[in-house]
């Protein structure tokens, strides 16, 4: 953890640090016993916020979770008694009485108004006992994934094309997938607290290639549409995403957004290949693959854009830029083609900066 915690001194970064809520408290305590570390480690002025517990509302379908399981989490209280157990451990710990809180939720918990409220995802239920304790602390959060959404289909006449798929999918605008989503999303929360400017946060997007294994069983038609999990669709949504200025039409836009993730990773044994690299060995990203021009981005709380292109500028070690010297290798680029927030000075690169250096996101 030190070498995590010296980037985020080093960049001025804010940390959303999540902890898990399963059926097994044991594990769930010891897991949060780590958390607490860490967060002690950053300090209060580095965490965005603590997230408790991770798509709970899916916890239903994962394997091995019994009637049993569901009854306690749910009907019995586990999940909401157990927030309220970490909200009290983090209050005593110095500086962290105002850090945000959450809970990330997904699509799912759309599927009623304002939210979910089933025996097995109880969401909306939820949702209330914690805007009543922690009033104007809680951020309302939500995964976004348009690669996912059941509603793509093939192009009329065709077996394997997707082209009006993709073009919904990866479009950034008012219409499109994921901004169309993201305003119902603020419009449950206003149906909930009865306030359109409660602190929503989109805490997972991102886009496979390959194909994620698990995207046959979620949409079998896009599954069979080659382009979709193309490393050229997987550009368009990146950039997409980097451009965003994170308007989502005629309400008020999330505060903060998610792009998942840095490495590809494996989804409770599940393969995906959500990363901007396939492991920690790589040193070439996804997008240098598919375009000549990669576009990378931190992302603030009104959207930081930096573009570079794949000629790397000289000074390239972190030692050469004042506000790296706490870190070691190369960090501007980085070996993975990524300028850091440290970074003093980029040659060949524009950056728009619209916030201060304080409000960046680890993503």
């Amino acid at each position: 953890w030190e070498g995590l915690v010296s980037w985020v001194r080093a960049t001025k970064a804010k940390v959303l640090v999540g902890t898990q809520i399963t059926c097994n408290q044991t594990d769930d305590d010891r897991d949060w016993a780590l958390v607490l570390q860490l967060l002690e480690m950053l300090g209060a002025d580095s965490v965005l916020g603590v997230a408790i517990g991770n798509e709970m509302e899916l916890l239903q379908w994962k394997t091995g979770t019994s009637e049993e399981c569901m009854e306690k989490v749910w009907a019995e209280g586990y999940f909401y008694t157990q927030t309220l157990a970490r909200v009290a451990d983090l209050d005593k710990v110095a500086g962290f009485g105002h850090v945000n809180l959450t809970s990330v939720f997904g699509g799912f918990a759309l599927s009623q108004e304002p939210f979910v409220d089933q025996p097995h995802a109880m969401v909306a239920t939820y949702l209330r006992n914690v805007t009543r304790d922690f009033p104007g602390r809680w951020a309302y959060s939500l995964n976004v994934y348009p690669y996912y959404d059941p509603g793509n289909g093939l192009d009329p006449g065709t077996t394997d094309q997707c082209t009006q798929a993709i073009a919904r999918s990866v479009s950034f605008a008012a219409d499109g997938i994921l901004p169309a989503t993201v305003a119902t999303f603020r419009g449950r929360i206003q149906q909930l607290t009865g306030k359109g400017d409660d602190p929503m946060w989109m805490s997972e997007t991102g886009w496979s290639t390959p194909m994620a294994d698990t995207l046959p069983g979620a949409n079998p038609a896009m599954a069979g549409c080659p382009e979709f999990s193309s490393e050229g669709t997987f550009a368009k949504f990146y950039e997409g995403f980097a451009a965003w200025d994170l308007s989502v039409g005629q309400v008020k836009g999330p505060d903060h957004v998610f792009y998942f993730t840095m490495r590809d990773s494996a989804n409770f044994a599940v393969t995906e290949h959500f990363g901007l690299v396939k492991d920690c060995g790589d040193t070439r990203c996804k997008l240098k693959n598919a375009t000549t021009t990669t576009t990378t981005t931190t992302t603030t709380t009104t959207t930081t854009t930096t573009t570079t292109t794949t000629s790397e500028p000289s000074g390239a070690a972190c030692s050469a830029h004042e506000g790296c010297k706490a870190l070691q290798g190369n960090c501007c680029p980085s070996d993975g083609g990524v300028f850091l927030q440290c970074c003093s000075q980029v040659q060949g690169v524009s950056t728009t900066p619209a916030g201060s250096a304080e409000s960046v996101e680890l993503v």
